[in-house]
């Protein structure tokens, strides 16, 4: 996703996953810097986590990620 975000307002994004058991942990990442999950929850096989974070006039036009980590994937993360 593409930030096109108000600078200094603070932003809460989501990110779910589904059919994960055990569940995976979920992290974001904006060029290099890694933000954690303000909150991350698991409801059976459905995993969400939101990002509830102020953006920088730098990071407009960034690249957010969303990192799924879970042991079944082959390089660890997605």
């Amino acid at each position: 996703m593409m930030l096109s975000m108000a600078e200094d307002q603070l932003e809460t994004i989501t990110c779910m996953t589904s059919h994960s058991n055990p569940a995976p942990t979920i992290s974001w990442q904006m060029g290099d810097q890694v933000l954690p999950s303000t909150k991350q929850t698991t409801t059976g096989e459905r995993t969400e986590a939101i990002l509830t974070h102020s953006f920088a006039r730098s990071s407009s036009g960034q690249e957010l990620q969303c990192v799924v980590s879970h042991a079944a994937y082959p390089s660890g993360e997605r």
